[in-house]
């Protein structure tokens, strides 16, 4: 079991207090950046907790223990596995500082601070485990462990939504990690609000993007309809409740003319396409409305015979 601190600086914090709905999101997704790293790093051979211990003031810091508790026995991992194991204090290690092996490496935070949203230029793997990363003329180098860590999609979602939810309440302005339970004069790692944007899980290349659309009818019943530009209806086909861009300029001139009144529970007879975008394991679905064929009005009036 290893132990770090946690602190969140800035005026919100300065009595020692901080809201538990402000610091229950960001210690949850530090969690799950945790176990997005071990299972990258261990596959299914281990589990990961992060347990809270105690806080005292001073801005607000949290004592944090983590421990990686191996599944199968030990020696047959160490047998099977020797270079792969990856215990609580190498896991935190690599993550907010620069992993095991001497010479400077850099951890897997400081990484994506350096490499500041982007990609490296180059990157050339080492007879020592490690790996160099160059970028704008600049070289660094780092645990190779630490590059699956960069290239594993779960870790870095996980990243970004520990990064994004820490600075989500106002007045935070800096958030610290540091090995070990007592105060360091520097912390090991420090973040601020200018670091969300390295944390960001970068944008596929075009080779990485599968997408497929196809064009149909349908009876779309409007939930809920805009008339500015830019802002997306609201339909359900009476199973799924999802939105769409109006892009029949025609249908739209007729509203501003009033030629057209929509009310509740008014269907529209639409030709519709549906575009999906498959990027790494993110799926995203887009839709819009072509042309409205028939404005077909909510039923007023029961028919008795």
């Amino acid at each position: 079991m290893s132990t770090f601190r946690i602190g969140f600086d800035g005026p919100s914090v300065d009595n020692g207090e901080i809201d538990v709905a402000d610091l229950a999101p960001s210690l949850l997704a530090l969690g799950d950046l945790f176990e997005a790293a071990n299972r990258a790093l261990n596959k299914d051979r281990s589990e990961v907790k992060l347990k809270i211990r105690a806080s005292e003031k001073g801005s607000f810091i949290a004592l944090l223990s983590l421990d990686v508790s191996f599944i199968a026995d030990m020696l047959d991992l160490v047998a099977a596995h020797p270079d792969r194991m990856t215990a609580a204090n190498q896991l935190l290690d690599l993550i907010i500082k620069g992993g095991t092996i001497a010479g400077g490496t850099f951890g897997f935070f400081k990484t994506l601070k350096w490499l500041n949203g982007g990609k490296p230029d180059s990157a050339a793997k080492n007879d020592d485990g490690t790996t160099s990363l160059t970028k704008g003329g600049t070289t660094i180098i780092v645990d190779q462990r630490t590059i699956i860590l960069l290239e594993d999609l779960s870790t870095r979602e996980a990243t970004e939504k520990f990064v994004k939810t820490s600075f989500k309440p106002e007045g935070i302005q800096k958030v610290t990690l540091d090995e070990g339970d007592e105060a360091d004069d520097e912390p090991n790692l420090v973040l601020t609000k200018g670091d969300v944007g390295s944390a960001l899980v970068p944008e596929p290349s075009e080779e990485e993007v599968t997408e497929t659309s196809v064009e149909r009818e349908a009876l779309l019943k409007i939930v809920s309809a805009q008339f500015e530009e830019g802002y997306l209806w609201r339909f359900t086909d009476g199973t799924n409740t999802f939105t769409a861009s109006m892009e029949d300029e025609a249908f739209v001139m007729r509203l501003d003319k009033s030629e057209v009144v929509l009310s509740k529970n008014d269907t529209l007879r639409c030709a519709i396409e549906e575009k999906q975008q498959l990027t790494g394991s993110r799926l995203k679905t887009e839709t819009r409305i072509i042309e409205v064929r028939e404005h077909i009005s909510g039923a007023r009036q029961l028919k008795l015979f």
